[in-house]
């Protein structure tokens, strides 16, 4: 996973996130995330103290195995254009 998107650097507490780390070791280095967004393809969203949010995108079938295709750094929660 690249270490910024567009230029902003993505949360060090996520750096560890390759294309080879499961939902599951996402989940159990950094806790359980806020919430669920998408419809039909799932991200799962972490809140940062800070506004800021970082969505991990898992792929099919959206559960603790499946390895992470995405992850995506949002400066405000509300930059996000996904439905919750």
């Amino acid at each position: 996973m690249p270490a910024s998107v567009n230029g902003i650097a993505i949360p060090a507490e996520f750096a560890f996130i390759t294309t080879r780390t499961t939902l599951r070791q996402v989940t159990d280095r950094l806790g359980k995330y806020d919430r669920v967004r998408g419809s039909g393809i799932s991200y799962y969203e972490y809140d940062l103290p800070d506004g800021a949010a970082v969505l991990v995108g898992p792929e099919w079938p959206f559960d603790a195995s499946s390895r992470i295709r995405s992850v995506e750094f949002y400066r405000k929660v509300s930059d996000i254009t996904l439905y919750p």
